[in-house]
């Protein structure tokens, strides 16, 4: 485990690459299997919930089992979407949500966000996720 990780409260959101694969290999057909027994083996050794994004996106909690989000598209590959997905996260914990139904709920809503976008950048998303809240 990185030092910076085993320094961090158990509470901390965490964003990112942390499986060290590549993006061939995400991208195959047991790559989403490698890559939920990476997020569910980070989850359980910092005892935080972890949030892996890529072509899908792996929730997983420490003591169970790792929810996949495939609903998404490439218009969220681009600079910024995790950083809303974080603060929407961020939102929700300080209202006093569970953290996994907090993580997996911002995952689910920021990938239907970018099912038919195109061009999509993230100062957009958050009136397209304000939009499915509201609009369905």
């Amino acid at each position: 485990m990185p030092a910076q990780l085993r320094l961090a409260p158990p509470s901390t959101f965490w964003s990112g690459r942390i499986d060290g694969a590549s993006r061939s290999s995400q991208a195959s057909n047991n790559g989403a299997d490698c890559r939920a027994a990476a997020t569910r083996e980070l989850a359980a050794s910092i005892g935080a919930v972890v949030v892996h994004k890529g072509p899908t996106t792996i929730v997983a909690y420490p003591d169970g089992p790792a929810l996949v989000v495939a609903n998404g598209g490439p218009a969220l590959a681009t600079a910024g979407t995790g950083d809303v997905l974080a603060g929407a996260v961020t939102a929700l914990l300080a209202q006093g949500v569970d953290p996994v139904r907090a993580a997996a709920s911002e995952a689910w809503l920021r990938a239907e966000a970018g099912c038919e976008q195109v061009g999509l950048v993230a100062r957009g998303l958050p009136d397209r996720l304000g939009l499915l809240l509201t609009d369905g």
